[in-house]
């Protein structure tokens, strides 16, 4: 999970502080865009970890099979921050 904001972020951020002029704006401009990436899959991740038992997830919500009934609950992801 932080092997991407390392390799992708932290990388070019120190490497940019051996470089000048237009190369050391292209690395920091990288760096940022790769930090926004790599922190939405590191929120993603958190999202599967925090999944609930027997349930899929399908159009923001996850649909909760509920074992005594046999039917699905939606359950909405969207006020998660």
């Amino acid at each position: 999970m932080s092997l991407p904001i390392i390799v992708l972020s932290v990388v070019p951020a120190i490497v940019s502080l051996y470089v000048s002029g237009n190369i050391k704006s292209i690395l920091l401009f990288i760096c940022w865009i790769n930090t926004i990436i790599s922190a939405s899959d590191i929120y993603n991740s958190l999202l599967i970890a925090i999944k609930p038992k027997n349930s899929i997830f399908c159009r923001g919500y996850y649909k909760v099979e509920d074992n005594k009934k046999g039917y699905l609950k939606n359950i909405s992801t969207k006020g998660i921050r």
